[in-house]
């Protein structure tokens, strides 16, 4: 990351964006695209994690301080952790067999990477923690069982499958800055925009298609309809994200939160 990124984790904090589709890596780009922040609107000022109370975290991170990751943002304002899907057009009424590989949650340097997650109806979650300390994964889901577990040591896995289409977000009840949005969706196209605010999602029949774009929650801040080209890939223009009010909290937190 750059001198200008904003609310942005430690290297060791941050990977890139689940795509979903890795059964489809083969297959040509269908969408391309790019999410930034919109230069009119005011920027979020950073806000700083308190210093972990937790010796292991404490001593990961006495050079570098953990950042809320609500906004990772580059010089030119490039938004990492976007979450898009698409929907629509020849996708209605059809199916998919959820990938075989589970997705994967991990706890590492005491944040959860990724921060956002998609993840295919019937496909299972492996949370696995890789810090030397007690996490605990709770998830705020409604629609899925709530799981509620504890991961005391390094190496622990666990795996819950996902049966409901739904958007959550998961914390860790021990470590109060640790914070993870889940987006549960019924195909495998769907991508998380990378630290260039960039996206691709391959695989797509020819057809129009609409593409929805999710920022920190249920919340779709922008749709666009796309035309997909046998072999071509289209390209979107670049997304603008407008909060719709200055300030660290631009999104309502949903129930449980």
């Amino acid at each position: 990351m750059t001198r200008g990124t904003w609310f942005a984790a430690t290297g060791a904090a941050l990977i890139l964006g689940w795509a979903g589709t890795a059964f489809a890596e083969d297959k040509p780009v269908s969408i391309t695209g790019k999410v930034v922040f919109d230069e009119k609107a005011p920027k979020p000022k950073p806000k700083a994690v308190p210093t972990p109370t937790d010796a292991h975290c404490a001593k990961l991170h006495e050079k570098e301080p953990l950042v809320d990751e609500t906004f990772v943002l580059g010089e030119k304002g490039e938004m990492k952790n976007v979450f898009v899907q698409v929907t629509g057009g020849p996708l209605k009424g059809k199916t998919f067999d959820p990938p075989a590989q589970p997705a994967v949650l991990d706890q590492k340097g005491c944040t959860y990477r990724p921060h956002v997650i998609g993840i295919q109806v019937g496909q299972t979650l492996r949370i696995t923690n890789s810090d030397d300390t007690n996490h605990n994964i709770h998830s705020l889901s409604t629609k899925n069982k709530e799981f509620n577990l504890a991961q005391p040591r390094k190496g622990k896995v666990d795996e819950v499958k996902m049966t409901k289409e739904e958007i959550f977000r998961i914390k860790c009840d021990v470590h109060q800055w640790m914070g993870a949005w889940a987006y549960v969706v019924p195909t495998p196209f769907f991508a998380v925009t990378d630290e260039k605010g960039e996206f691709s999602i391959r695989g797509l029949e020819p057809g129009e298609y609409d593409v929805d774009f999710y920022h920190e929650g249920p919340v779709k801040f922008f749709t666009t309809k796309v035309k997909v080209e046998a072999g071509k890939a289209t390209t979107i223009p670049d997304v603008k994200f407008t909060p719709k009010k200055p300030g660290p909290t631009l999104r309502p937190k949903p129930a449980g939160q």
